[in-house]
């Protein structure tokens, strides 16, 4: 999530942000539950553009499957997490939500510096194979809001 749409430096946020200046919102992440997840991407763009952008957002996605990370990108991405993951137990409430969180979705609990080693010990290889198991074609599922969505033009950006 962190290196798709995990906010500025991010792929997505370069391309469309930066680079287009056709996003007004974006970000890319897992939604977790006891049982299931969800890995979601969204954006709020600009309508004339939109088919362009599902054509990026395909593409991004396609080269996270196809082709390993750069060293360097995911190692600031690592140090972007480690930090924000103490700032974000810096309060009594966001301790007891670490915590507690872990208690309901994994039955077991990790301490900060566990969790902290274990996104150390991620490389370039298991961001691939996981991003091809989570794009599969089976599992990917379109909404969208707005006016003139042609549904041709989408299946021609997203079937095969």
């Amino acid at each position: 999530g962190e290196i798709l749409g995990g906010g500025m430096g991010s792929r997505l946020w370069e391309k469309l942000r930066n680079e287009l200046g056709v996003a007004y919102y974006l970000g890319a992440g897992p939604s977790l539950y006891i049982d299931h997840g969800i890995f979601q991407i969204y954006a709020g763009v600009h309508t004339p553009r939109f088919f362009e952008i599902l054509s990026i957002l395909k593409n991004e996605i396609k080269r996270l499957c196809e082709e390993n990370v750069l060293v360097d990108e995911l190692e600031r991405v690592k140090k972007r997490i480690a930090g924000s993951t103490v700032l974000n137990l810096e309060t009594s409430q966001s301790f007891a939500m670490f915590y507690g969180t872990q208690e309901i979705l994994r039955h077991s609990l990790l301490t900060p510096e566990e969790l902290l080693n274990r996104i150390e010990k991620v490389s370039v290889e298991d961001i691939r194979r996981v991003s091809i198991d989570l794009f599969k074609d089976e599992k990917f599922y379109l909404s969208a809001i707005g006016s003139k969505i042609d549904l041709k033009i989408l299946e021609s950006i997203f079937i095969k």
